[in-house]
């Protein structure tokens, strides 16, 4: 792509590069644009969330109407059900780039750990959890062999 066009993504086919034949997506949903910081011979790039209606997730951060963010090398974005794991190879560019889109069975957000429940915690005794109550074991007996209970 040419670095001047901006990356627009949603239902729009004429407007947006990317299309996406859902009705909840927004008929501009974003926009990811290329520039060049002063004195830099790497683009940067930008995203701007377009919709009125939709919320853009952004690294953790939500991008209201018309508003941008700086994207890092490496960034979760979320809209909608949809999710976008973007990432930016290094290297020198001249006034183009690549865009490469791929489907995932897992969501990038569960291959990065991300919102995924987590397990019960187990303490070091190897118990779990419920076996305590108010943060102190159910059972009176001691927790190491140095250790010695008195009871009251």
């Amino acid at each position: 792509m040419d670095a001047e066009d901006p990356l627009r993504l949603g239902r729009d086919g004429q407007t947006c590069i990317f299309v996406l034949n859902d009705t909840s997506v927004s008929r501009k949903q974003l926009s990811i644009q290329a520039y060049r910081k002063a004195g830099s011979q790497f683009l940067s790039f930008m995203i701007q969330n377009m919709s009125h209606k939709v919320k853009l997730v952004v690294g953790g951060s939500e991008l209201r109407y018309l508003e941008r963010a700086e994207l890092d090398d490496k960034v979760l974005c979320r809209f909608g059900r949809y999710e976008l794991l973007i990432w930016q190879e290094p290297g020198e560019s001249e006034n183009k780039f690549e865009v490469l889109f791929e489907t995932c069975n897992t969501p990038p957000s569960q291959e990065l750990g991300i919102d995924v429940p987590c397990k019960p915690p187990v303490m070091d005794t190897g118990l779990s959890w419920r076996n305590f109550e108010n943060g102190a074991p159910v059972s009176q007996e001691p927790l190491e062999s140095d250790e010695t209970v008195v009871l009251v």
